[in-house]
């Protein structure tokens, strides 16, 4: 919905109400299309709008305008998995299956890719939500990006833009986080991040490799 990316909406300033607006103006003038060809627009939780605002779209724009799920972009707007999952639940049409590792840092923390069941995104905990709401859910697996997600909520202007918070919905973000976490020390970069070009190949199957034999394993595949 738009380019926000790590929950930063004090980086975009002013323009963040305005990519707001924009975002709104454009369901808008797109809803009637929907309607007359009976389809349904997904719209992705992309590290920008919390599970309340995604919600609050889906209401005011009609049935037609409903939700992919990237499973593990919850934590970058200072939510668990289990709670945004809970209140965007009926609304969730497709799923990506993501994970990441985090390296706690002093402003907060970085989201670091990983295989799907390597990290700290409860996968099986979540489908088990889900499907209290819906009888079938189309997923794919997707492997984050190489690049870090630095997501700096330890911050006074992080929170610029944001609504007030309850103190209980922190923390069991900052719990779950930690699920996994990389330890002091340990090597979190990407290949990409390294400059290892040659590695990336190998990287890449690998991680999709073990995402798969990590979901077959919790019975989700």
């Amino acid at each position: 919905l738009t380019p926000i990316l790590c929950g930063d909406r004090a980086a975009a300033g002013q323009k963040w109400h305005d990519l707001v607006n924009s975002t709104r103006e454009k369901l808008e003038a797109v809803v009637p299309k929907l309607e007359a060809a009976n389809v349904t627009l997904l719209i992705e939780n992309h590290q920008d709008f919390t599970s309340r605002e995604l919600v609050g779209l889906c209401d005011e724009y009609g049935e037609h305008v409903r939700i992919v799920f990237d499973m593990a972009n919850t934590f970058p707007v200072a939510e668990s998995p289990l709670d945004f999952t809970r209140v965007i639940a009926p609304y969730v049409r497709h799923c990506h299956v993501k994970d990441y590792r985090a390296v706690i840092e002093a402003d907060g923390f970085r989201l670091v890719r990983c295989p799907s069941g390597d990290g700290c995104v409860p996968h099986k905990a979540m489908f088990d939500i889900l499907a209290q709401h819906n009888d079938e859910m189309i997923a794919c697996i997707e492997i984050g990006a190489l690049d870090d997600r630095h997501v700096k909520l330890y911050t006074p202007e992080w929170w610029h833009g944001y609504a007030p918070k309850q103190a209980e919905e922190l923390a069991a973000c900052l719990l779950a986080v930690q699920k996994n976490r990389f330890e002091p020390g340990e090597e979190w970069r990407t290949p990409w991040q390294r400059n290892a070009d040659h590695e990336l190949i190998d990287y890449e199957l690998g991680q999709y490799r073990k995402s798969a034999a990590n979901l077959k394993a919790q019975g989700l595949m």
